[in-house]
């Protein structure tokens, strides 16, 4: 499933089929175009609107077309041969990614050191009537770093699926959470 970040709406006006030489990405900011044919131009945008929604799985080209209005457009045409030709140029958002866990992302270290500290005893020594405390994070990774890489891989097995989102790398359990975090969608421009 994708969204749209950005779009644009084109209308090349009056043409006939054979004479229309189409419309492209090139030279634009775009990544996608979708040209559409009607008998107004209300109608070649709807053609162009689902052909791109036949295209992909755009999850939000509904809110391109909850914000159109036939008055917006030029009326029917009363000429046979000619019709209308609207574009639909737009650009992809980018998709968030799932986050692999990873011992040397500090985030995921101290989690995973803050589970381990809730849930056990801090350790007291007392050497020479002075005492010294060490959480016991500290005490499993220094003495038995295999155990603790184990115990992270377990920790990691149990957590929830996140997603990162693209521009800020901001942790989310829920996928259209971290794709709409930094993203405008549907950004008319």
């Amino acid at each position: 499933m994708s969204y749209i970040k950005q779009y644009r709406i084109i209308s090349h006006g009056l043409n006939t089929s054979d004479y229309f030489q189409g419309q492209g990405t090139t030279g634009t900011e775009f990544t996608e175009a979708f040209t559409g044919i009607g008998s107004s131009e209300y109608d070649a945008l709807y053609d162009a609107l689902n052909q791109t929604a036949t295209a992909g799985d755009y999850d939000n080209i509904d809110e391109i077309e909850n914000n159109l209005s036939d008055d917006d457009y030029e009326p029917e045409t009363e000429e046979d041969e000619l019709q209308y030709f609207v574009s639909v140029l737009f650009n992809l958002a980018e998709e968030p990614k799932e986050h692999e866990w990873d011992l040397d992302d500090e985030t995921d270290k101290n989690r995973f050191n803050e589970m381990i500290n809730d849930t056990s005893e801090t350790d007291t020594v007392e050497i020479a009537g002075i005492s010294l405390s060490i959480e016991p994070c500290e005490l499993l990774e220094q003495h038995d770093p295999i155990a603790y890489c184990c115990c992270f891989s377990d920790y990691m097995d149990g957590q929830d699926t996140e997603y990162e989102c693209p521009e800020c790398d901001k942790r989310y359990t829920d996928i259209d959470e971290a794709r709409e975090c930094c993203q405008t969608l549907c950004e008319k421009i």
